[in-house]
């Protein structure tokens, strides 16, 4: 297999994580740098579980041992008899063993003879009797020296294909899996020797970095999925996968607050506070995704900021976008919250949506009016229930904080309904207004583009862009700024609370 990629795209942090998932015997060749600089950039690679990776340097092999042949004399055999016998007595017996099976001990030395004798140990390593991983890093390193040595052997290769060829029929002979680290990402004649092609390649989106892999060759493999994004966050290569069809049936987990902080909401997750800080009262924070984000996705990052007021005894009001079912926030909080404490401390607006007789959230919903002489369109009743603003901007006496999560295409649906649509201008009033002086934090969530978001940009404390690719959701922090971080889900099916895993 090779692994090919720029400079700094993780192929050494990808190439170890393969061995130690290995299950066998592991080697790491290393062509530039020491072993003790290899255990300094990876301090893990001590505390592998089972079988530990054997580093070999062979830059302290080759100063140990004679690193070239010396010159054949005038008129000596093409390759001399004393060099065969060298030849020979650094094959470790296993090695010898099975490769003069497969032709002539003699042949075998002839064709081995002009590889220098460090790295003739180094390769011995092949010898390893069951399963075996060996990576070459970088295999560039191996072949640039020997480009350099060939023209001084007699019968040495003489371009670097044919070396490249010959040294595989060399390394083909052993028993283990062989994996070439190459320092660059364009094709070579390796491509077509080879079983399996791992690209690894570094973008850059808007000045935060992405970390991509690709398979472009496995053979005898099916490749579902050609591109994976990765992460080499605490020096160890993390391949991140789609999430699952089900994580969105699962119940949302509001992680508790560690430290109450007087004058914020806790945003219900570790992870988002540790990035982004808590939620500051006064203050407003805009979400905005692209067409691809699936709802679950902006549902992962604001439910657990409203159970967080819920759990305070704070009030919420809610206005989800028509593409959301009014039921999903009932189905992600009801394993924390009783119907009752819904109906005390939730309003949810949300024109049109119907609900079941008896449902726990019938009584929070707010009864949005059309214009006179239009029909209504209400299915609950509402002359008890305030509405959804009133009941946030005056809350009793000695309350909690409370939070108004609302939605630019909710809004529009809204304006539509009432005659009165909302304007940018407008919607930064109204925004302004609710949130001086009163215990409130408004999280506005809408699409990329949405003209409604520019009169509120300003006001934000906080500003996130969501952006789906390839079934993962990208999250980057444009205020404050942040590198690109992938939305994982993480814990027991039953408690999965979301986390924020960096790019780096």
């Amino acid at each position: 297999m090779v692994v090919r990629g720029d400079p700094g795209t993780g192929k050494t942090t990808l190439t170890l994580a393969m061995l130690e998932a290995f299950y066998g015997r592991k080697i790491y060749i290393t062509g530039r740098r020491s072993r003790r600089g290899v255990l300094d950039d990876y301090p893990w690679l001590g505390s592998v579980e089972g079988h530990e990776i054997e580093i070999v340097d062979r830059v302290t092999v080759d100063s140990n041992h004679t690193a070239a042949l010396p010159d054949p004399p005038d008129g000596s055999p093409p390759i001399d008899e004393t060099v065969l016998a060298g030849v020979m007595d650094s094959l470790p017996p296993p090695l010898r063993r099975a490769w003069g099976r497969q032709g002539s001990l003699d042949d075998l030395a002839r064709e081995f003879a002009w590889v220098p004798v460090g790295m003739r140990r180094v390769l011995g390593r092949l010898a390893s009797q069951g399963r075996a991983m060996i990576v070459v890093d970088p295999w560039d390193a191996f072949v640039d020296e020997l480009v350099d040595l060939a023209p001084r052997v007699p019968n040495g290769p003489a371009v670097r294909e044919q070396l490249e060829r010959s040294a595989l029929r060399l390394l083909a002979r052993g028993s283990a899996h062989l994996v070439l680290v190459l320092e660059h990402r364009e094709p070579s004649q390796l491509d077509y020797l080879v079983d399996g092609i791992i690209a690894t390649r570094y973008v850059s989106r808007d000045g935060a970095p992405e970390r991509w892999i690709s398979t472009p060759k496995l053979r005898g493999i099916r490749i579902d999925t050609e591109s994976y994004p990765y992460t080499l966050e605490g020096g160890r290569f993390t391949c991140i996968a789609p999430e699952p069809a089900t994580y969105t049936d699962v119940p949302i987990f509001i992680e508790p607050d560690p430290e109450p902080a007087p004058e914020s909401i806790w945003p219900g997750s570790r992870a988002y506070a540790e990035t982004f800080g808590p939620l500051k009262l006064g203050e407003l924070t805009m979400i905005e995704s692209d067409s691809k984000t699936p709802d679950a996705g902006i549902r992962s990052l604001t439910f657990p900021m409203i159970g967080s007021v819920m759990r305070t005894g704070g009030r919420v009001v809610y206005e989800p976008p028509p593409s959301q079912r009014v039921t999903d926030l009932w189905e992600g909080l009801a394993g924390s919250f009783t119907p009752a404490q819904f109906q005390a401390q939730v309003r949810v607006v949300s024109p049109g949506s119907t609900l079941p007789e008896g449902h726990p959230l019938l009584t929070s919903m707010v009864h949005v009016p059309r214009p006179m002489g239009a029909a209504e369109v209400a299915s609950v009743p509402h002359s008890q229930t305030p509405k959804g603003r009133e009941f946030l901007a005056e809350p009793p006496p000695g309350t909690a904080p409370g939070l108004s999560v609302f939605s630019g295409d909710g809004l529009r649906a809204i304006g539509d309904l009432t005659g009165r649509p909302y304007t940018p201008e407008g919607l930064a009033i109204v925004a302004k207004s609710y949130l001086v002086g009163r215990p409130i934090h408004m999280v506005f969530v809408t699409r990329t583009g949405d003209p409604l978001a520019e009169g509120l940009r300003m006001l934000a404390s906080t500003q996130l862009t969501l952006e789906n690719r390839q079934g993962r959701t990208f999250l980057y922090g444009r205020r404050p700024r942040t590198p690109g971080f992938v939305l994982t889900h993480r814990g027991a099916e039953e408690e999965r609370a979301y986390n924020l895993l960096r790019i780096v």
